[in-house]
């Protein structure tokens, strides 16, 4: 246990970075012990306050006393496609999303479940492919005084009493029959609800966002993030503006693109909407507009009116964006000294490997410093926050020649919360180590860093970073990309869970760590804290990682068993002593020596112009890789299930979530299966070679 004057002082510390929070010094002071009575604290909000620190202002579990942590409990939840939201804690209740807008609401104190809140007819009325996407993932909810709040894939947004699981509203906030999808968690602020949504990265639709009333689901406004056709009117002089910035004749070619799918950051004080955009479409900036500009506002971070949905201001983070290096990922808000003077600034972490630090006020470029390895520019102009222009990145512009970029269209981190703490100043982000190769036909490589012959390899790291000095202070590696979110706390210290199902704790000030439990699945989701009875309490969604959206882009990065776990959320206190039981989830399944053998060539090339063209990634994995979900690897596909796939593609299973594909041909079936068959090869032989070893 800390001697009393240590927890005094790491009181005053947050103190007095945090002004008028008298409240949470009093409780702070009498934090003796665990048995102390602390005042009870909720986590309401995806990211535990309106400044979007992911940041819990407790220190009953420290640096300390971490190594007594243990398991509280553990609660099944029945979500198939997994969990990967930030848990929500309001009045003893802890809530949690999964894909399909479903809510579970279990009990702080023993994990019993309290209600579950299930849409009905998820399938029943007639969706886009975007909206069958989406309705297999969701990344969080969130809650006000009385409703909770959450978004299903089908673009509907739902308002939901938090004690007794009951709809009070409901309202689409797009057209599912468009190819529209939501995935994000809803914010609120200032009695509304703001939510936005995604097109898959299809170049079908063009992106904006939504507010609501909060209380009654009433429509308030729209703000939409890029031009859509020209030769019909605009919907406002800011959209007529930006539409300049995307070049001559950039429609139809340039339809989508600018989406925002991930959560936005309210800021009560200036009344102000913060949130950040996807890329440009199509990826290639050659199959879009001529003599484009910006391309406004495709990744960037963009300030809106919350009350009118009025623009603001925008920061460009990759203008002419090549490599869907997207802006869409947390932003947080926080008072920092800037020239000798205390300012209000935004901070973000986008895809492109820097770390950017704006005025909140004005969108004014203050700095940016890089956090990931990155080649796709030659550094940040300090003066004109513009990038320096890398050639060799511009894989457009070297037809012919193969070109590595990092870090690739996975990015150097993505939609998973960071964390800013007002005791050490610093912020602790997860990155990763990414590659993309550019062949020299124009194709992806996405997955060149698990070559034997790769010059980079992948790795996850969880980065700490001094914002105002824009500079690393620590930085811990993990030999996985994709791992999960990051919370820091008042006790010194930063939790984040991993892809294999570790949930671990560091000292926020060394990077050590302290204290690990090991689940048995990914823990790709934030953990959030809150105090019941005098107690705090951890929590963390666990499970299989599909939710994310990220499966399918990273499968072969992230297909070890421990991906593919049972869907549970854990509760963590100290002198928790509750085992877990395990399960076995989905079980590993190796991959059989293929039914048929090899097929031509050129009919395998055909399939897989097939399977790219029609979307089928998304959800089956990039060539085919699936890492778990309740989702079939096709790779495993069975003879009866080949003799099946006519009709399945013609929409046979569209009640179970299988969409139709009216325009796919009997002849590219015939090549589909070819370059399934192909993939089931290629991964049996490594498999079998892996095993040899």
């Amino acid at each position: 246990m800390k001697k009393t004057k240590s927890v005094v002082q790491r009181c005053l510390t947050g103190f007095s970075v945090i002004a008028g929070v008298s409240i949470a010094l009093v409780g702070c002071l009498t934090l003796h012990d665990q048995a102390s009575a602390a005042p009870d604290s909720d986590w309401r909000v995806v990211n535990g306050s309106f400044d979007g620190w992911h940041y819990g202002a407790t220190s009953q579990i420290n640096d300390g006393n971490v190594s007594k942590l243990g398991l509280a409990w553990s609660a099944d939840i029945p979500s198939p496609s997994g969990l990967v939201g930030t848990p929500i804690v309001v009045d003893g209740v802890v809530y949690q999303s999964g894909p399909g807008g479903i809510v579970y609401a279990n009990d702080v104190r023993t994990g019993q479940s309290k209600w579950i809140f299930s849409p009905d007819n998820q399938y029943a009325e007639d969706l886009s492919f975007v909206a069958f996407w989406a309705m297999r993932h969701n990344r969080g909810l969130t809650a006000d005084e009385d409703n909770v709040y959450v978004a299903s894939g089908n673009c509907k947004l739902f308002a939901i009493d938090r004690k007794t699981g009951k709809q009070r509203w409901s309202v689409k906030a797009c057209d599912p029959k468009e190819p529209y999808g939501i995935t994000a968690a809803p914010t609120v602020g200032g009695g509304m609800v703001f939510i936005g949504n995604s097109n898959a990265d299809m170049n079908t639709a063009r992106g904006f966002i939504s507010a609501f009333d909060a209380k009654t689901g009433k429509f308030l406004w729209r703000f939409y993030t890029r031009p859509g056709d020209p030769k019909k009117p605009f919907e406002s002089e800011t959209v007529k503006a930006a539409s300049a910035t995307w070049g001559k004749d950039y429609w139809p070619a340039s339809i989508g693109g600018a989406q925002v799918w991930d959560s936005m950051t309210y800021d009560a004080e200036l009344g102000l909407l913060f949130f950040g955009t996807n890329g440009a479409l199509p990826h290639n900036p050659l199959e879009r507009g001529v003599d484009t500009g910006d391309e406004l506002f495709s990744s960037a971070i963009v300030a809106v009116d919350a009350k009118t949905g009025k623009y603001v201001w925008h920061y460009t983070t990759v203008p002419h964006d090549g490599w869907e290096l997207s802006a869409c990922a947390p932003i947080q808000i926080a008072e920092l000294p800037v020239d000798g003077k205390k300012t209000r600034v935004v901070m973000q972490a986008p895809k492109n490997g820097f770390l950017y630090v704006l005025d909140a006020r004005t969108g004014k470029f203050i700095s940016a410093g890089q956090i990931a390895a990155q080649t796709w520019t030659k550094g940040i102009d300090p003066k004109t926050g513009r990038p320096i222009p890398n050639p060799d990145a511009q894989y457009w512009n070297r037809p012919g020649q193969e070109t590595l970029m990092i870090p690739g269209t996975n990015g150097a981190r993505s939609w998973e919360p960071m964390s800013y703490s007002p005791k050490s100043s610093l912020v602790y982000i997860p990155t990763r180590t990414m590659a993309t190769l550019y062949t020299k036909d124009g194709s992806y490589d996405w997955y060149y860093p698990l070559h034997k012959e790769a010059s980079v390899k992948a790795e996850g790291q969880l980065v700490a970073w001094d914002p105002v000095k824009q500079k690393e202070v620590w930085k811990f590696v993990r030999p996985s990309t994709h791992n999960g979110g990051v919370m820091a706390t008042a006790g010194n210290l930063v939790f984040q869970g991993t892809v294999e199902g570790s949930f671990d704790a560091f000292d926020a000030t060394t990077g050590k760590k302290l204290w690990s439990f090991q689940g048995d699945g990914a823990i790709m989701g934030a953990p959030s804290t809150a105090v019941v009875d005098g107690v705090q309490y951890i929590f963390v969604a666990s499970g299989d990682s599909g939710a994310s959206a990220q499966t399918h882009s990273a499968g072969g990065f992230n297909s070890s068993p421990s991906t593919q776990g049972p869907p549970r959320l854990l509760a963590f206190r100290l002198g928790g002593t509750q085992s877990l039981d395990k399960k076995p989830g989905y079980a590993e399944v190796k991959l059989e020596k293929p039914w048929r053998p090899r097929q031509a060539a050129s009919l395998v090339l055909h399939g897989k112009q097939v399977f790219d063209k029609h979307g089928c990634e998304l959800c089956h994995g990039v060539e085919a890789v699936q890492a778990g979900r309740d989702i079939p690897d096709l790779r495993r596909a069975s003879e009866a299930t080949f003799a099946a796939m006519p009709i399945i593609l013609k929409g046979a299973l569209r009640p179970r979530g299988m969409p139709g594909f009216s325009n796919i041909s009997e002849k590219d079936v015939v090549a589909l299966q070819a370059y399934l068959t192909e993939q089931a090869w290629i991964g049996y032989e490594a498999q079998s070679a892996n095993d040899k070893r």
